[in-house]
């Protein structure tokens, strides 16, 4: 897109950003062929005309982000049975690694990870589901391989053992599944005996099984049980299950995560040290660095076993930030780690959790009172400007003939 004028380069940046939220700086670049100091200057003239609002390594668009007034206003009857199986897909997608070799069930809720494995390289995809194959192909390039058989009455899946020779010489890591009915005695149940028995045979060798059931299956029991509770590694399911359902799957030792619409809670199997509950406010859920931010936090309390996890999104808003702070204090967490850009509201967010004795970890951007974790990038610049300096000299006699600064001042 070289040779762009500046009007239509900033028209382009907008566009690109509608179609790919949390694009970088870099990335820009590149495609405009451009320095990224001239892509920084286009990004702070559009944030000048309340277009787009700088974030870390990018931008993203002002129509992007969630209106304060629409959030407050939002009640339980707006949600939809959809949105319920798209929340539980979502964070069950994050669980996917790249290079993995994943099942996925001809569930409904399953299908709604569809659209989140673009993310993911090197996957290679089974299922026994035709529209979710037909989905897969359609948004993905990863490698398909759809299990063959006899197809139900719905027409939307096989179920026959037919096609499960195919699997033998296969890897499979992480199976993803639903079923019609669950409970901890059961386990995962399904109404038809085909349908059962080739998800039990499918699930055989499969070392990881993640559990996606809506709190309206929990509790229902059908005729056919698939898969007992005990080999179930991750289960997932939305916010309106039971208090005593978490504490049994606490008592069964069985991770749980809990997708509300606002917070995600995780709670991981219990060993023996203490337990300890932590609040994650991200930045956004739009932005690729905060999502890898998120998950790398994800990971770490999954890997020490002690740790409840309760993820909330900033939006990229100050007004959110504080309703966030509000509600990870009403779940009595231990610690708050705090992610966002409103440095303003940042004061009042301090204030909140310093009432009510809650220690606060800032990330990236400081707030007085908190354990700040971030790069001093005042340190880092003057350390590289030392160590070019030496190289310089070193190499280069400490002549310099031309100096070119591709930042900005």
């Amino acid at each position: 897109m070289n040779g762009l004028t500046i009007f239509e380069r900033r028209q382009n940046i907008l566009r690109l950003l509608a179609e790919q939220p949390g694009l970088k700086v870099g990335d820009m670049a590149e495609i405009f062929q451009v320095a990224e100091g001239t892509i920084r200057n286009d990004l702070n003239a559009l944030e000048s005309e309340e277009k787009l609002r700088r974030v870390r390594g990018g931008a993203v668009l002002a129509s992007a982000l969630v209106s304060e007034v629409e959030i407050a206003n939002r009640t339980p009857a707006t949600v939809t049975h959809a949105e319920i199986k798209q929340r539980i897909a979502r964070w069950a997608a994050d669980t996917i690694k790249d290079g993995d070799t994943i099942l996925l069930d001809a569930s409904s809720t399953v299908r709604f990870m569809v659209p989140h494995l673009q993310q993911f390289t090197r996957l290679t995809i089974v299922t026994n589901g035709l529209e979710t194959a037909r989905q897969v192909a359609q948004q993905t390039s990863h490698p398909l391989l759809l299990v063959g058989g006899m197809v139900n009455r719905s027409g939307n899946a096989t179920t026959s053992l037919l096609g499960l020779e195919m699997l033998k010489n296969l890897h499979i890591r992480t199976a993803y599944v639903s079923c019609v009915g669950f409970d901890l005695q059961t386990g995962m149940t399904e109404r038809l005996i085909d349908e059962a028995q080739l998800k039990e045979a499918m699930l055989a060798s499969i070392p990881r099984i993640m559990a996606l059931v809506g709190s309206n299956k929990i509790g229902g029991v059908s005729t056919i049980p698939f898969v007992a509770p005990e080999r179930i590694t991750h289960f997932f399911t939305d916010s309106d299950v039971p208090a005593e359902f978490i504490e049994q799957m606490r008592q069964a030792k069985i991770n749980l995560t809990v997708c509300g619409e606002n917070t995600v809670r995780s709670f991981t199997v219990e060993g023996d040290r203490p337990k300890f509950t932590i609040g994650f406010a991200n930045q956004s859920e739009t932005l690729p660095f905060a999502v890898d931010v998120r998950r790398s936090l994800e990971r770490a309390a999954a890997d020490l076993g002690n740790i409840d996890l309760v993820v909330t999104d900033n939006r990229l808003s100050g007004g959110e930030a504080l309703r966030v702070a509000d509600k990870l204090i009403q779940r009595n967490i231990d610690l708050a780690i705090e992610y966002q850009i409103d440095y303003k509201a940042g004061n009042l967010i301090m204030n909140k959790f310093q009432q009510a004795g809650i220690p606060v970890i800032a990330v990236d951007i400081p707030m007085v009172g908190a354990t700040f974790f971030g790069v001093d990038n005042y340190r880092a610049g003057y350390m590289a400007g030392q160590a070019l300096g030496e190289w310089v000299a070193l190499l280069w006699n400490g002549r310099i003939d031309h100096l070119l600064v591709l930042e900005e001042p």
